[in-house]
């Protein structure tokens, strides 16, 4: 008899599940929103069954720590998994995969026998951003960049300082830099290089929290949306091929994959045309990528 597993994500955003029996991917539900559909749950349900096992994408626990580290509210409540599934109708068994190895899991979705894996996102659990080798049936943890310094934190904060909505007009801002309405500007860029991003021979890593953001004035009042979008994606790019150049030298890998949520940056598919890019490499695919984590341990 099959075994039904589920993988899910969300309880804050990105709220998605995907249904496996066995090692069969049987269907993906993607979601924006903050928490599961309690009708496509449902649905879910009835035409495939109750699952026997929830695989979660992250580690509930190690997330709450971070949270109430930081001062956030109520930690302990936000990542009740067992409570949330109860809520939902699920009163199945459940287990996780950490944050960032759901992210990678993907690999086995990939047409790859072997890669890098470059999991760049916000926040994970601690984890900002992770490299990882995947061979054949194996995924192995090559390095990572603990929080504060996280690329998606720092791209974020810069779309706030050109003006725009971070979390939202990220991909915006991506767009000036090679569609003809940016423009360079060097005062931003020696700024950007010399007070903020701190030049490791592959971390991308940071002087200020950027958790906390640069405030709204950091760069004064003279540079231009335009401009402060076009080195925002500058800076990106000098960062992810600061990285994927020092790990590709020392593993001798040239097959890449992009996760997280920094992977819907276009811009890394012009500066890598063969790297492999899941489906959903945010936080909403990570659904398929916990389960696939999972199964191949």
């Amino acid at each position: 008899m099959s075994k039904k597993i589920w993988g899910m994500s969300g309880n804050g955003h990105d709220a998605s599940f995907a249904v496996f029996y066995d090692d069969k991917l049987m269907m993906t539900n993607y979601s924006s929103q903050k928490f599961h559909n309690q009708e496509e749950i449902d649905q879910a349900r009835k035409r495939f069954g109750k699952p026997d096992l929830v695989v979660w994408y992250e580690n509930p626990y190690l997330k709450g720590m971070r949270q109430l580290l930081v001062g956030q509210k109520n930690p302990i409540k936000r990542n009740n998994v067992r409570n949330y599934l109860d809520l939902l109708g699920l009163d199945c068994k459940w287990t996780y995969v950490p944050h960032h190895k759901a992210h990678a899991g993907w690999y086995y979705e990939s047409p790859f026998d072997e890669a890098l894996v470059f999991v760049i996102d916000a926040i994970g659990e601690f984890d900002c951003t992770s490299v990882w080798k995947g061979k054949k049936n194996k995924l192995k943890k090559l390095g990572s960049v603990k929080y504060p310094d996280s690329m998606g934190l720092f791209f974020s904060s810069m779309t706030q300082q050109a003006g725009y909505q971070p979390g939202k007009d990220e991909g915006r801002i991506s767009r000036f830099y090679d569609d003809g309405h940016g423009k360079p500007n060097q005062m931003v860029r020696d700024k950007l290089f010399s007070e903020v991003i701190i030049s490791h021979k592959w971390k991308p890593m940071y002087l200020p929290n950027m958790h906390r953001g640069l405030g709204n004035t950091y760069f004064g009042n003279s540079p231009r949306d335009y401009e402060l979008a076009f080195e925002t994606q500058h800076a990106f790019n000098t960062q992810i091929t600061r990285m994927v150049e020092y790990w590709q030298n020392k593993t001798g890998i040239t097959n890449i994959i992009f996760s997280g949520g920094c992977a819907f940056n276009q811009h890394l598919k012009k500066l890598y045309p063969d790297c492999w890019i899941p489906e959903n490499p945010g936080d909403g695919g990570s659904c398929v990528g916990a389960v696939r984590a999972k199964l191949r341990k």
